[in-house]
């Protein structure tokens, strides 16, 4: 899960006029792909714990101190709840201290008790790798976090970590599969994970901003936008500037002008963003946005930004969002920047041919691994099912666009694509607001009501999985437990309906006895776990399906 608390600010442009015909959608997908299939759908809950304590000063830890373990008892309560699996989070840095070096025999012990247990107790257990593409080095060894990708931590690591996780629980009962990583994001990602011949020069200027705004003005009363040439350029000609009081909640700030795509030019579009140094707030953000037939903004991937140096974000839109071209923006995103007054830069949005952003070749750079890895477990002669991640944190809102194709080749045909997906405005499972503010807000977004935005952006993964026949599940899911349950619940009923009818496995976030009941996303409480809360009415109606 991705944990994030964020202002927002929005730079956009409508309408998008495109020259020639519209795009068409994707042609070829037959009725029987789209049908879902009688693939097994399993159904449980997370059971967190063991992945606690994940800073340097406490890894690799001190089992029951630090992290712990589910219980046979937790086993038992929620195998009793109807459930047949658990996905178990676990640390790279504790299974595995020493990059390429044996797994740590008593956290093996620890993990292969769970699966043993589990399966006395009816369940199965999805062993996933909680560590978002990273490796935290412990305080002793210098506290450095390496990402996969930068030189120091690469494919041959996490290769070397599954090939030896892969040797000790193949043919072991109460597997259910092997969750390659947690949430991968923001890796390096260079124009070398991409094909040379899928590189190109930017064939379009959109708007430039050397000679003023290029047509776009600001909304609202404490929003300026503005051209600026005193360095706060991408090019060293001029750059879109806009402020604002940043406000309590998220909010909009969209700058509107008339901009003209070519359609014989490429399908990414890329942007420079730049938040100077000393911005208020902690962390920033940037991603762009296309607007669909329907006014809903579609967003590319998010690209963390280092306050004081350019950053170059991009975005691929579907064939229907790039066929409606109703409009184009910019979102900018911080945490604690409430009430201050913030300013942020574009530059230079382009079109591009093939995958030359930083974005894409990200996606390109995970692609690579994980077939990797992929083929090292099957090398092993284990056909155990391997559930595979995506960029972005994994969101389901945003799969297709950051992986428009399926890509692993698997001889053993046991590859699970896997997606999370959080409602709240943000999708980082924060819920940091009221349901009536949430649906307020996804109504001014253009969607009939919050649950209208949420069964649509969790379709994007679903039809993605049934348009490509792949098998898809849904890692993480969950909504507030605190207040007005009954609509929260509605919302997380429609969504397990469509993964339903779509025949798609899901594991609710979270349950674990270190949580509590203070935590707004557990589902089942206690020490050991006996308690629910109210989402479990709903997970618990969607049981495991042809298992």
């Amino acid at each position: 899960m991705a944990f994030s608390r964020r202002m927002f600010l929005l730079v956009s442009t409508v309408p998008l006029l495109h020259q020639g015909t519209a795009h068409a959608a994707v042609q070829g997908t037959s009725a029987a792909a789209l049908a879902p299939t009688l693939a097994p759908a399993h159904r449980g809950v997370n059971l967190s714990g063991a992945e606690f304590a994940s800073d340097a000063v406490h890894l690799p830890g001190v089992a029951d101190r630090d992290y712990r373990y589910p219980t046979q008892q937790d086993l038992r309560y929620v195998a009793g709840r109807g459930h047949r699996m658990v996905r178990l989070p676990i640390r790279w840095e504790r299974i595995q201290p020493v990059l390429l070096g044996p797994l740590l025999p008593a956290e093996l012990k620890r993990v292969l008790d769970v699966v043993d247990q589990a399966a006395a107790a009816g369940l199965k257990v999805l062993v996933d790798v909680h560590n978002y593409a990273r490796y935290i080095r412990s305080a002793s060894q210098g506290g450095a976090t390496l990402v996969l990708g930068d030189g120091q931590l690469t494919d041959v690591h996490l290769v070397n970590l599954w090939a030896r996780l892969s040797a000790a629980l193949k043919g072991r009962a109460g597997v259910l599969g092997y969750g390659l990583m947690n949430e991968p994001h923001d890796l390096p990602g260079t124009a070398a994970a991409a094909a040379p011949s899928a590189v190109t020069e930017v064939s379009s200027t959109v708007a430039s901003f050397d000679g003023g705004p290029d047509g776009w003005s600001g909304e609202g009363d404490t929003v300026t936008a503005g051209s600026s040439t005193t360095g706060t350029t991408h090019d060293g000609q001029g750059s879109l500037r806009v402020s604002r009081r940043m406000p309590a909640g998220r909010q909009y700030l969209r700058a509107n002008g008339n901009v003209t795509l070519d359609p014989a030019a490429g399908r990414t579009l890329t942007a420079w963003v730049l938040v100077p140094a000393g911005a208020p707030g902690v962390r920033w953000a940037a991603q762009l946005e296309m607007q669909d037939a329907a006014y809903r903004w579609r967003p590319g991937p998010s690209t963390d930004l280092t306050a004081g140096r350019w950053a170059q974000i991009s975005c691929s839109p579907d064939d229907e969002t790039w066929a409606a071209g109703r409009g184009l923006g910019v979102q900018f995103s911080s945490d604690q920047a409430a009430s201050v007054t913030a300013e942020v830069y574009l530059d230079s949005i382009q079109q591009q041919q093939g995958p030359t952003s930083p974005a894409l070749s990200e996606a390109l750079q995970w692609q690579r691994a994980s077939q990797l890895v992929v083929n090292a477990i099957r090398a092993n002669q284990d056909r155990t099912p391997v559930y595979v991640p995506g960029t972005g944190w994994s969101g389901a809102q945003s799969w297709p666009q950051n992986h428009p194709k399926p890509w692993v080749d698997d001889p053993a045909d046991a590859v699970v694509y896997e997606a999370h997906y959080y409602f709240d405005r943000d999708n980082s499972g924060t819920y940091r607001y009221s349901f009536a503010e949430e649906d307020a807000e996804a109504r001014a977004r253009g969607h009939a009501s919050l649950q209208a935005r949420a069964t649509a952006e969790l379709g994007r993964f679903l039809g993605w999985c049934q348009s490509n026949a792949v098998r898809g599940f849904v890692g993480e899911l969950g909504w507030d437990n605190r207040a007005d349950t009954l609509r929260w619940n509605a919302v997380g009923n429609a969504l397990y309906a469509a993964m339903d009818a779509a025949g798609v496995g899901a594991a609710y976030w979270a349950a674990g006895q270190w949580y509590g009941s203070s935590y707004n996303l557990s589902v089942y409480t206690g020490t050991p776990l006996s308690q629910r809360t109210a989402p479990a009415a709903v997970v618990e109606a969607h049981p495991s399906r042809n298992v």
